[in-house]
């Protein structure tokens, strides 16, 4: 599984599926797609809270700045700005 070109790291592997799916809905459903991503970063940092496992820092990293690209699509006023 990857997101944004970049392999899930065996240590926090159970993410995949959480990112699987918002990969699927992107188009569809953004929002959705942005809280997905969301769990799955956060799951991520239960998993490994000290970005031990090989990759993982720069997975989380990678996938934190996704998020912050997209969040202002996702506030109340960047939905209402996005729809119209």
């Amino acid at each position: 599984m990857s997101t944004d070109n970049e392999v899930v790291p065996s240590a926090i592997a159970s993410a995949s599926p959480i990112l699987r799916v918002a990969d699927e809905i992107e188009k569809e459903r953004p929002r959705v797609a942005y809280l997905c991503r969301l769990y799955a970063l956060e799951k991520a940092h239960r998993l490994d809270p000290w970005s031990s496992g090989c990759g993982v820092s720069q997975f989380r990293t990678s996938l934190q700045q996704r998020l912050e690209r997209v969040s202002h699509f996702h506030t109340p006023a960047g939905l209402f700005n996005f729809v119209n």
